[in-house]
């Protein structure tokens, strides 16, 4: 029968599933297992033993000389660093959450300073990508007359931008971050449509939403807003954020209103041109007509009469020529908005 042999400490070290270093009293690399050499390129032959190692991991002077001076402490510790900057063999950096741990009797002979590592630089720069999205999400929304807003559905908190402030006069003091304020402020008539549009948006699969609706000011008075906003979704298709924005609408629906007023009067002036002055118009034509053929007017009269038709006629044009101008503009008032 067969005794397998036990497994010695240094096939531990050496299959150690993360990051294992260790350093004699002089500061030398004596371990240097699989997890090093594959995050840093660096071969244990390159690391192990080699005075100049720590200048090829840490080539910055400075750095170098706050790293070894962590490692000089003369006590036991135990020290938690988040992350360690460290120089690759291909002159790449990546970022190491380091545990260090200092020993009077340590495992090994003669190695008192152990660290254990784990490569963070992806979740390090996930972090700085997301802290300069935030960043700019959060400039782009001082920058912008819109009310931007971000909502977490998965913790219930509703961010506005300084929008809310400047365009519907709350004070940052009575801003609140619930869904539940949002509501409180929708219109009375549009409350219970436009929160159920919303809430149905949410479990269901589409991603972009939009809702008009009135909203109300500190003032008192509503606003009529646009309100547009994109949904992330999690793996699973669960909603877990929304963004958007809402657009004050008022002045624009107040001009348009204005426009359907102003239309109408035009058309009304435009049937009182044509019924009311081109009437009278057309008999005064009619009346030099008659006049005109009768043989036994004499020649001054009929010349007067004929100014009298040219003059009428050209107040006639002129009249027509009013009528289309007014329906030029009114389609091309229309075209505005």
């Amino acid at each position: 029968m067969s005794v397998e042999k036990p497994i010695s400490i240094q096939t531990v070290i050496q299959q150690f599933p993360v990051m294992l270093a260790a350093l004699d009293k002089t500061g030398i690399i004596r371990i240097w297992n699989t997890a090093c050499e594959l995050e840093t390129g660096y071969s244990a032959e390159t690391i192990i033993g080699n005075p100049k190692a720590l200048l090829l991991l840490f080539p910055e002077r400075n750095y170098r000389e706050e790293i070894i001076k962590i490692w000089n402490q003369h006590q036991d510790f135990s020290q938690s660093i988040d992350q360690i900057k460290i120089n690759c063999a291909d002159g790449k950096q990546k970022y190491i959450s380091l545990t260090i741990r200092v020993r009077k009797n340590p495992i090994i002979a003669d190695l008192n300073i152990w660290g254990v590592g784990q490569d963070i630089s992806e979740e390090k720069q996930l972090r700085e990508d997301l802290y300069n999205s935030d960043i700019k999400f959060k400039t782009i929304s001082k920058a912008t007359n819109d009310v931007i807003w971000d909502w977490d559905l998965v913790n219930e908190t509703l961010w506005w931008g300084e929008g809310i402030q400047k365009v519907f006069g709350f004070p940052a003091t009575e801003v609140k971050d619930t869904i539940d304020w949002w509501v409180e402020l929708l219109h009375p008539d549009d409350k219970q449509r436009v929160y159920s549009k919303l809430d149905a948006f949410k479990n269901g699969d589409a991603d972009f939403w939009s809702d008009e609706y009135r909203f109300k000011r500190k003032n008192g008075s509503y606003a009529i807003v646009e309100d547009k906003g994109i949904i992330i979704r999690n793996e699973d298709g669960r909603a877990i954020r929304m963004i958007g924005g809402m657009v004050d609408q008022t002045q624009k629906k107040i001009q348009e209103q204005d426009l359907v007023i102003r239309n109408k009067q035009l058309a009304e002036f435009a049937f009182y041109n044509s019924h009311k002055i081109r009437g009278p118009l057309v008999r005064l034509l009619s009346c030099v007509e008659l006049i005109n053929i009768n043989e036994t007017a004499d020649e001054d009269l009929k010349m007067l009469l004929s100014q009298i038709k040219i003059s009428a006629k050209e107040v006639d044009n002129m009249v027509k020529e009013t009528g289309k101008i007014i329906a030029s503009n009114r389609v091309e008032e229309k075209a505005i908005f």
